[in-house]
């Protein structure tokens, strides 16, 4: 069988590597997995389709094909949560490994953390059931997820919202604010035009102020100079301290 791929992605890596002659760093450690934008997204409103940096990434062909490969055989599982169990397991094996070798090259400490979906989402609730199944019997690692899947046809916060390992956030927006009203306690991903705008959405959400995401705003690099992501050296989604904000103008 096919195994389901995992994505290099700097930004949420907890340890990167500048490479010289590309003049880039590049992700020691594998911890991401994508979907298709769209296609695997019920809950995709017309602003995040607008400003998707994940559906960009599809211009390239690799990108395009890696999140395609890992769709076709999720989709060949049916409505089958065992099935998509039984691929989503190699998966985290090659999650470990990566982390495992990074850590005796490196000589290095590096934590358990892993990013569901920096591109897609949740498409059904057998899967975000097997996702469940998955974080469970990983109880060592600390997964975060931002999702538009928390209404309509598919709303996974009653499957997933248990999870302890799991940093559950809600990406909201003016299409679907009326949804994630149903949720006033769990941190909302707020997306508007300017981070003052989404400030407004926060406190009428939850009562709270939140604080704006510091690489959005440019406060932070994408990968540090110490090769962390700026998601890790961050901490505040992977830990689910509080919500967040961010600008479609980053101002």
């Amino acid at each position: 069988m096919s195994a389901l791929k995992l994505t290099a992605d700097r930004k949420v890596s907890p340890l990167s590597l500048w490479k010289v002659n590309a003049r880039r760093w590049e992700p020691d450690v594998k911890n991401a997995f994508g979907l298709p934008a769209g296609t695997s997204c019920p809950g995709r409103t017309s602003i995040c389709a607008s400003v998707c940096y994940a559906e960009a990434a599809e211009n390239w062909p690799t990108v395009d094909a890696l999140v395609r490969h890992n769709w076709d055989l999720l989709q060949d599982c049916g409505r089958s949560q065992s099935k998509m169990v039984n691929l989503l397991r190699p998966l985290m094996t090659a999650y470990r490994q990566s982390h495992a070798r990074a850590e005796r090259l490196r000589n290095v400490t590096i934590p358990h953390v892993f990013r569901i979906h920096w591109d897609g989402d949740f498409f059904s609730i057998p899967y975000a059931r097997a996702w469940r199944t998955i974080m469970l019997e990983n109880a060592d690692i600390q997964f975060w997820v931002y999702t538009r899947s928390f209404h309509g046809r598919v709303d996974v916060v009653p499957t997933l919202s248990i999870v302890p390992n799991l940093s559950l956030y809600l990406s909201v927006d003016s299409e679907n604010r009326q949804h994630a009203e149903r949720y006033p306690n769990l941190p909302h991903a707020i997306l508007d035009e300017t981070f003052a705008e989404a400030q407004v959405t926060s406190v009428s959400l939850s009562g709270k102020r939140a604080p704006r995401c510091p690489e959005n705003a440019r406060k932070v690099p994408l990968v540090g100079s110490d090769g962390r992501g700026a998601c890790v050296a961050c901490g505040l989604c992977v830990n689910g301290r509080s919500s967040v904000l961010f600008s479609i103008t980053k101002s």
